[in-house]
């Protein structure tokens, strides 16, 4: 099921932007012009996920996306909504 999620990506500062949720992937998107199409939408596959880390910065919730490769932070407003949403069956087993 598709939902939307207010979220802000920290790279290189706080850039604002949703988190797009899907049966297979979630995806973060923005308009923001000065930043590489890879962050603008990124896209993450759940299979791929090795571990997503809660934490806070100042007030707002945190999730740091774990992937093979590289790791993403973001603010998420509705942090439980979003967990509860995902489809990370696939860590849960482990």
């Amino acid at each position: 099921m598709r939902k939307v999620y207010a979220a802000s990506i920290i790279w290189k500062g706080v850039l604002g932007g949703g988190i797009i949720t899907e049966d297979d992937k979630m995806t973060y998107r923005t308009g923001k012009l000065l930043i590489p199409e890879k962050i603008k939408n990124l896209e993450m596959k759940y299979c791929d996920i090795q571990s997503i880390i809660c934490g806070r910065i100042l007030l707002f919730p945190t999730i740091e996306v774990v992937l093979p490769e590289e790791s993403y932070k973001f603010i998420v407003f509705n942090r439980k909504g979003l967990l509860n949403n995902i489809n990370l069956n696939h860590l849960r087993k482990k």
